[in-house]
């Protein structure tokens, strides 16, 4: 029988918010799995091997993700939008296809907004100001933004802005369908763990 864990955080109006995780931080996603090295010697290509890449790279990399919210010009921005879309209008709204790597863009974007709030986290799964290789990004559609039948939602990088379809994806889900009423505030959190 798997172990659930409860925490409570804050969420961006302050008020506290109750995640539940079957899997610990540490074990939802393998880490980075490095690179292969060759050793360059009068136009010859030798196989050295095949490294590792350590903790302390994930922070760094969790940091550059985390300058979210003061991105520089080029694709060295951080992850800075949150984007809704409506997807494919032929797919099956309640079983829509799994996005692929190659995508640079969602399917049919609705609305994106800037991240409101980015924040290291901490082994138990708390907001830290100690740069950590976990961060949690969160953005929120607030009354009568963003109202529609959700089936993707991605996150934008680099040298993205508000104009639809800019910037880097970084990330991207489709799910069955979720409709955002135009009285609603909905709030997405994408936790990333470098």
């Amino acid at each position: 029988m798997m172990n659930t864990t409860n925490q409570k955080i804050q969420g961006i109006k302050g008020e506290e918010i109750l995640v539940s995780s079957h899997i610990p931080i540490n074990e939802r996603v393998p880490k980075i799995r490095g690179a292969e090295v060759f050793l360059i010697r009068g136009g010859k290509e030798e196989y050295i091997g095949h490294n590792i890449i350590p903790d302390s790279a994930s922070i760094l990399l969790a940091h550059l993700a985390f300058n979210s919210l003061s991105p520089n010009s080029g694709n060295n921005g951080g992850f800075t939008f949150l984007a809704v879309g409506l997807g494919d209008g032929a797919w099956n709204p309640l079983n829509p296809p799994a996005p692929v790597v190659t995508q640079t863009q969602l399917e049919d974007e609705l609305a994106r907004k800037a991240f409101s709030t980015v924040n290291f986290v901490d082994s138990g799964g708390l907001p830290t100001v100690t740069p950590t290789s976990v961060v949690d990004f969160v953005g929120t559609f607030g009354v009568g933004e963003a109202v529609g039948a959700w089936t993707e939602v991605g996150v934008f990088g680099g040298d993205a802005s508000v104009t639809a379809d800019s910037g880097v994806l970084v990330s991207v889900l489709t799910f069955p369908v979720k409709s955002k009423l135009a009285p609603e505030t909905v709030s997405w959190r994408f936790r990333f763990l470098f």
